[in-house]
C-alpha cells in the first residue's frame, strides 16, 4: 500500500480527521481526492496559504513571547512558500534584530527584511509599516546603546569608545539612516534620545565608578590610579562629544533641547576641571607627598578647553532665550492672521485710546505749566530774589555799618513775612490748579490701564 507524504514538509504522520487528511507535522490539509492522488500519482500542488497563516501566527506567538530565534525560523518557512509575504519580513526583520549582541549586531540584517516587507507591503499599509520599522530600528539602536553605555561605564576603554563612535556614526548614521532616507522614511532617529543614553549613563555612573575608583578607600591615589584616572576621564569626555554631535541632529525649535547642549558641555567642564587638579599621591616621611602632576602645557591645553565649553554653554543658553521670543513671535503672528477681525477691532480701540492719551499728555503739561505761572508764584520768586540781594548787600557791608545792616535786616525781615504770605497764596492758586488737574490724571489712568491690556493681548502668548 501506498504511503502518504506531505507535499510540504516531507512527513509521513498524515491523519484523517474530519472529512480531511492533515499532516500532523505542519498542519498541512488535504481533501479525499488529494490524497487519493497523492496515492496514485505522488504529491499534488495544493493551497499552502493556510499554511502561511499557521507559521504566521507561530511566528508572532515566539515573537511576543521573546524567543526570536524560533520566530526567525518560522518566517523562513513562510519565505520559501510565499517570498511576497510582507508580515514574515517584517517579523523577521523584529527577530534577528533582538538577537543582536554588541560583538555580533544584526541591524543590517533587520535593514534587509524591512526592506523585502516595505517592497511586498500593500500600498495602503506601505505608511503604517514604514512608521513601524522606523520605532523597531530606534528601539533597537535604543537598546544596544544603552548596552554598549553600560559597559563603557564600568570601566571606561578605547576599544568600548571605539565602538560606541562605530555604533553611531557607522551603524547608525550610514546603514539605518541610508534606509530610512532609501525608503522615504522621515525621522530625527539621532538627537535628543540617543544623546541623552550616553550623557545619563556618564552622568550618573561617573562619580559612583571612575571619581570613586581614583579616590580610593583612603583619599590618597597613588601614580597608578592617577594615569588611569585621566585616561578614563578622557574618554568619558569623547563620549560626551559624541552625545553634543548627537544633540547637534535634533530640530532647532525643541527649546528643552538647548538647555541639554548647554548641560553636556557643563558637565565636560567639570571633569575636565577634576582632571586638571588631579594628581598622583607617594608617602614617605611620615607623610603624603605629589608625585605625578599634569604638566603646565597640558594644564594650559585644559584650561584652553574649559573656556571654550563654557562659552558654548553659555551660548546655547542665550540661544534657547533667543529662539523662545522667536517661536512665541510666529505662534502670536500666526494666531492673529487667523483672527483678522478681532485684531482689526482691537487695533481700532488701541489706536483711539494712544489718540485720547495723547490729548491727556498735552492738557496735563499746560496744566503743569499753569502751575509753574500762577500769580503769587511769580511774584514770590521775586520776594525770593530781593531777599537774595538784599543779604548780599548787607554782607557787602564793611565791620563798622553797623547802622547800615540793621537797616537792610529789617527790609529782609519785612520781605520774608511778605514771602510767607505770598506762598499761602501760591499754595492756594496751585491747588486751584490741581483741582482741573487731578480729573485729568484719573482719565489718563484709565486710558493707560486700557491700553496695557490690549497691548497684552495683542502680544500674549498663544
Amino acid at each position: 500500500m501506498k504511503q502518504l507524504k506531505c507535499e510540504m514538509c516531507g512527513s509521513t504522520d498524515i491523519v484523517k480527521q474530519d472529512g480531511m487528511f492533515v499532516c500532523q507535522v505542519c498542519g498541512t490539509k488535504y481533501s479525499v481526492e488529494e490524497a487519493k492522488k497523492m496515492m496514485i500519482e505522488g504529491a499534488v500542488h495544493v493551497d499552502s496559504s493556510h499554511l502561511v497563516e499557521n507559521y504566521l501566527s507561530m511566528a508572532k506567538n515566539a515573537l511576543e513571547a521573546g524567543n526570536n530565534a524560533e520566530a526567525d525560523n518560522y518566517c523562513n518557512k513562510i519565505i520559501e512558500v510565499d517570498p511576497s509575504s510582507y508580515e514574515a519580513w517584517f517579523i523577521k526583520g523584529k527577530a534577528v534584530g533582538w538577537q543582536s549582541t554588541l560583538a555580533n549586531q544584526r541591524i543590517s540584517e533587520t535593514i534587509n527584511a524591512f526592506t523585502h516587507a516595505l517592497e511586498n507591503c500593500p500600498e495602503e499599509k506601505k505608511t503604517e509599516v514604514a512608521e513601524e520599522c522606523k520605532q523597531e530600528i530606534g528601539n533597537l539602536h535604543k537598546a544596544l546603546l544603552t548596552l554598549r553605555m553600560q559597559n563603557f561605564m564600568n570601566h571606561p576603554r578605547e576599544s568600548d569608545l571605539t565602538g560606541l563612535h562605530n555604533d553611531v556614526f557607522t551603524t547608525i548614521t550610514s546603514n539605518s539612516i541610508g534606509f530610512l532616507a532609501k525608503s522615504g522614511i522621515k525621522t530625527s532617529i539621532l538627537g535628543k534620545e540617543f544623546g541623552d543614553i550616553i550623557v545619563n549613563e556618564i552622568v550618573n555612573k561617573y562619580d559612583a565608578t571612575v571619581w570613586k575608583d581614583y579616590r580610593g578607600d583612603d583619599g590618597w591615589p597613588g601614580d597608578y590610579q592617577h594615569k588611569r584616572f585621566v585616561e578614563e576621564s578622557d574618554f568619558c569626555l569623547e563620549a560626551l562629544k559624541i552625545a553634543a554631535a548627537l544633540y547637534e541632529e535634533d530640530e532647532a525649535d525643541d527649546l528643552e533641547l538647548y538647555e541639554r547642549r548647554a548641560s553636556v558641555y557643563d558637565y565636560m567642564v567639570k571633569i575636565n576641571e577634576l582632571v586638571r587638579d588631579s594628581c598622583g599621591w607617594k608617602y614617605y616621611d611620615w607623610q603624603y607627598h605629589k608625585s605625578q602632576v599634569l604638566t603646565g602645557a597640558a594644564i594650559a591645553s585644559r584650561n584652553t578647553q574649559i573656556q571654550a565649553w563654557t562659552a558654548k554653554a553659555k551660548a546655547f543658553r542665550e540661544k534657547k532665550i533667543q529662539r523662545a521670543k522667536s517661536i512665541a513671535q510666529k505662534r502670536i503672528t500666526e494666531y492673529w492672521a487667523n483672527h483678522k477681525k478681532e485684531k482689526e477691532k482691537l487695533d481700532k480701540e488701541l489706536s483711539q485710546l494712544q489718540e485720547a492719551k495723547k490729548q491727556y499728555d498735552d492738557q496735563i503739561a499746560a496744566l503743569q505749566k499753569k502751575k509753574e505761572e500762577v500769580p503769587a508764584f511769580v511774584q514770590l520768586n521775586q520776594i525770593k530774589s530781593k531777599i537774595e540781594k538784599l543779604q548780599a548787600d548787607k554782607k557787602a557791608l564793611g565791620l563798622f555799618k553797623s547802622k547800615e545792616k540793621k537797616v537792610i535786616q529789617a527790609q529782609i525781615d519785612d520781605a520774608e513775612k511778605e514771602k510767607t504770605a505770598v506762598a499761602k497764596q501760591a499754595l492756594i492758586q496751585r491747588k486751584e490748579v490741581d483741582g482741573t488737574l487731578d480729573p485729568i490724571k484719573a482719565e489718563l489712568f484709565k486710558v493707560n490701564a486700557k491700553i496695557k491690556a490690549i497691548e497684552s493681548e495683542l502680544t500674549k502668548d498663544r
